[in-house]
């Protein structure tokens, strides 16, 4: 009876609220923003949305938290495409700017029954670029979760409106709702397109920009890139679907919850063993000393494809351009330069296929380097446009896909990590996903006592981690790689007073692009080449109008040609464009709103 008169009474609240709520609501059906980014870091938004009101609304505003280090200014308000002139008082036709502990408050006055009304805000976001070495950073949340209701129909375009004689290959990446897509416009800018954006969710993008292009903003002396495409590569793999806990339902989960120590003890008790077992039967690793040799040139004969196999057990993303510079260096194709005197203009830049040379060397080249050589030259071309070559995304997408595959499938096949480590891996990962699932479950029948599974699999967890491990051979190679790539860093550094032996010059730039040189490095490098032996060293460089190219004009073309296909191969394990990727929210917010 008790129960009955609980549900009678949810029902009779539920439908007063239901009443209330139908009697005065509002929807925000259409939003558009438009962001422009400027030279001096800082970002002008204009954001316009439709609002439609069930019953009457005379006020509507924007909060902007606080943000060390940034600031919101230049606030302007449109209502129906009429400018509102700004007051230091709420009053109707006009707006006002609220400064508050945590936030800004930019609110509006209006009468609206029953009907839709446009606003406009717009504003600057000062210093909101972040320069460092080898990018400019734009990390912002267009939309946070901190409005009051759901938005329909959200598009986003992000331009920059300095200078620049072409647009670099454009690495950004989208955080927000699982349906919401990005992609490059026609003239460089960011398009996102979101047929929605919940109240509890964001829409972010994090994009990376040249850093000379923003030479009035302040420099930080760090490279940060390679960690945000490593950052973006994690948080696009998780797939963020979080179980809520169930609520004990039943009485006889009490029960249960008494028997929780001891079938936690015992728990712990089986696992360890289990692990005990797997660590004993898989992990028979052999003790390997550290190279105490510096290495000047690459230790050993590995495919530049497979160094980071090597180093990380999977691919970065720039080893299909250091595949093609292998196969420039073995004369199967050539970078053909037609830019005139003193310009290095990619878009004149053209790969040529030397079909002589492919023919003769296409039984010896690996799956991986004709997979790239079929992509180049599909339908029989003989040459191609360096800027042509991300044309469609899609099918750049899918070579990068099958290319990092077979990258890994031959890295299986050599034995570079020891078969029976990663066997015990792949046992250690199924116990540490039962584990989890074990965790999910127990929550409801153990409640407090399902933190003791959740840190049970943390442990099995980090164990996963340690038990996989190099074949001996290749734990040696790995040593020896490594310091290769100290020395490589080290010699190339801008405080480095140490000769570069350009004999090498080719070895030094196909790996050191696998290691993701800058391009300062990529410069100096290629310059440690005297000019009168360019073409003697870089013969696979051709350049057709004479030899009147300027010192570092040529090396300054390849190392700005380094990052057009590694960030679009970045999309094949990371996420850059195409659909919004779980994760993020570390960037800065643009507050939430309301209307009253």
């Amino acid at each position: 009876m008790l129960l009955n008169k609980n549900i009678l009474l949810f029902l009779l609240i539920s439908c007063f609220c239901f009443q209330v709520e139908a009697k005065k609501s509002f929807q925000i059906k259409r939003v558009h923003i438009e962001a422009e980014v400027h030279p001096n870091g800082s970002m002008t938004v204009s954001e316009t949305r439709t609002y439609h009101f069930n019953g009457k609304f005379t006020y509507a505003y924007r909060q902007f938290p606080h943000h060390e280090g940034v600031r919101v200014t230049d606030f302007k308000v449109m209502a129906d495409g009429r400018h509102l002139p700004l007051s230091d008082k709420e009053e109707q036709g006009h707006f006002v700017i609220v400064e508050k502990n945590k936030y800004i408050e930019v609110g509006w006055s209006f009468e609206a029954r029953d009907e839709a009304k446009e606003f406009t805000i717009t504003y600057t976001v000062e210093d909101i670029i972040k320069r460092h070495e080898d990018v400019a950073v734009l990390y912002y949340k267009f939309i946070d979760s901190q409005w009051k209701v759901d938005q329909q129909n959200v598009s986003l375009t992000i331009r920059y409106s300095g200078p620049y004689e072409e647009l670099p290959a454009n690495r950004h990446w989208l955080h927000g709702p699982a349906h919401a897509y990005s992609e490059i416009g026609a003239d460089g800018e960011i398009v996102v397109q979101s047929h929605s954006v919940s109240k509890k969710d964001i829409l972010e993008v994090r994009a990376l920009y040249p850093p000379q292009w923003f030479q009035e903003v302040f420099q930080i002396n760090n490279e940060v890139a390679a960690a945000i495409m490593a950052e973006e590569k994690l948080w696009a793999d998780e797939t963020n679907e979080r179980r809520l806990a169930a609520l004990d339902r039943q009485a006889s989960f009490d029960k249960l919850y008494e028997w929780a120590p001891y079938t936690i003890f015992l728990l712990y008790a089986l696992v360890l063993a289990i692990v005990f077992w797997i660590f004993k039967t898989y992990h028979s690793k052999e003790d390997v000393s550290k190279t105490t040799t510096t290495h000047t040139k690459p230790p050993t004969d590995l495919h530049p494809a497979l160094i980071n196999y090597l180093l990380y057990g999977y691919q970065l993303g720039n080893e299909i351009n250091a595949t093609l510079y292998l196969l420039a260096q073995k004369k199967i194709i050539t970078i053909e330069d037609r830019n005139e005197e003193d310009k290095n203009l990619t878009k004149q830049l053209f790969w040529i296929l030397n079909s002589d040379q492919y023919d003769r060397q296409k039984e010896g080249l690996k799956s991986f380097e004709i997979e790239v050589i079929d992509y180049l030259f599909a339908g029989g071309i003989k040459e191609i446009r360096f800027t042509d070559m991300a044309k469609s995304p899609m099918a750049l997408h899918r070579m990068t896909t099958k290319f990092n595959q077979q990258v890994t499938a031959y890295g299986r096949t050599l034995g570079i990590w020891n078969r029976d480590s990663v066997k015990g891996m792949w046992i250690m990962v199924g116990l540490s996903a039962m584990l989890f699932l074990l965790f999910m479950v127990s929550i409801i029948f153990f409640k407090i006592w399902s933190l003791f599974v959740f840190l049970l699999c943390i442990v099995v967890v980090v164990l996963t981690t340690m038990i996989r491990h190099r074949s001996k051979s290749y734990q040696e190679a790995y040593y020896k790689w490594i310091s290769y790539r100290k020395y490589l860093k080290s010699i190339l550094g801008q405080k480095s007073n140490m000769a570069i032996n350009y004999e090498l010059v080719n070895e030094h730039l196909v790996y050191g692009t696998v290691f993701g040189l800058t391009k300062n490095q990529m410069v100096r490098l290629l310059n440690s080449v005297p000019r009168s032996s360019y073409h003697h060293y870089l013969y696979w460089y051709v350049i057709l109008y004479g030899n009147r190219i300027q010192p570092g004009s040529m090396s300054k073309t390849i190392s700005n040609m380094a990052g057009t296909i590694a960030g679009t191969q970045m999309s094949s394990v990371g996420g850059t464009g195409g659909g919004a990727s779980f994760g993020g929210g570390g960037g800065f917010s643009a507050g939430g709103g309301g209307a009253r």
